[in-house]
């Protein structure tokens, strides 16, 4: 199809050159060559209309370049899709469960509280409840949502 010709067609343009700093074309294996990294890879995404195998190839080729790399070199993916793990091959899963509803409605108060205590009477106990509820037992949203 021409994909590749395309890219490089764009990636050798000289007014591409001029908007960027930096450019790189197949250099990150040049790069970690016999080196040990630690790379991150936050909130990975698959398609799901892809089938495994698709998915599969697809991360191969973008992880091509990391295979000249020293032993020991890790990548740390985090995720919202167990599929991504098991496309990955992922060595170790460490699954992050969301906070029970009494604990989420505690982070809740002591957010809001600033860390004072104090008791609320029991209609804006059904509030916090119904929105602790809501947050799925997420402690980033409750405390986002609190500081909003």
């Amino acid at each position: 199809m021409g994909k590749t010709t395309v890219a490089q067609f764009v990636y050798n343009d000289a007014r591409i050159e001029a908007q960027f700093d930096l450019r790189a074309w197949e250099k990150l294996e040049e790069s970690i060559a016999s080196k040990r990294f630690l790379m991150v890879l936050d909130d990975v995404w698959i398609d799901e209309g892809k089938t495994e195998q698709e998915n599969m190839g697809v991360w191969n080729r973008v992880l091509a370049p990391l295979r000249s790399a020293a032993s020991g070199s890790k990548i740390l993916v985090t995720t919202r899709m167990k599929l991504v793990a098991e496309v990955l091959n992922a060595a170790h899963v460490v699954a992050l469960d969301g906070l029970r509803s009494s604990d989420c409605r505690l982070l809740l108060k002591e957010v809001a509280l600033d860390g004072e205590t104090m008791d609320f009477p029991p209609e804006l106990r059904e509030i916090g409840s119904a929105i602790a509820a809501k947050l799925k037992g997420s402690p980033l949203a409750a405390n986002a949502l609190v500081q909003c």
